[in-house]
Parts: structure tokens; sequence; C-alpha cells
């Protein structure tokens, strides 16, 4: 599962079916992303350090990807 700040054009480079979270609501909450993805067995794939940090604080961590990269504008 891709969060809101990563851009859903990024959907193409995973041999894997991949959901946009934007795909199911506009402004999910960190909290109900959470669970969505836990309850689904999803991978959530994260550009907000702190998102990341928060969900790595939890018990039991649902599984996230954290990508680091420059300056991009976040488009669908």
């Amino acid at each position: 599962m891709l969060d809101e700040n990563v851009s859903a054009r990024l959907r193409g480079a995973f041999d894997l079916p991949v959901i946009h979270v934007s795909e199911w609501t506009d402004g999910l909450k960190d909290w109900a992303l959470r669970e969505r993805a836990q309850d689904a067995s999803l991978v959530i794939v994260a550009q907000d350090s702190d998102f990341t940090e928060r969900m790595l604080a939890q018990e039991p961590p649902p599984w996230v990807v954290h990508v680091r990269t420059g300056n991009l504008r976040v488009a669908a």
C-alpha cells in the first residue's frame, strides 16, 4: 500500500498488486492506514520518516518500507 505522500505512479515499479491509499479514501489517518494494512496483510510504502518511526514503535509493528528521495512532486 502506497501512503498518500508517495506518488501513485510508483505502482508500476512493483511486480505485485499495489494499492494507493487514495483508492480507499482521502486523508486516511496514520492509525487507520496501519489498521487497514495490517488487516489485509499489506506492506506500507511511506516517504514520511515521522510516519515510519511511529509505526515501528507500535507492537506489533506493521511491515513498512521507508522510501528516501530528494524533493519530488507528488502527482497521481
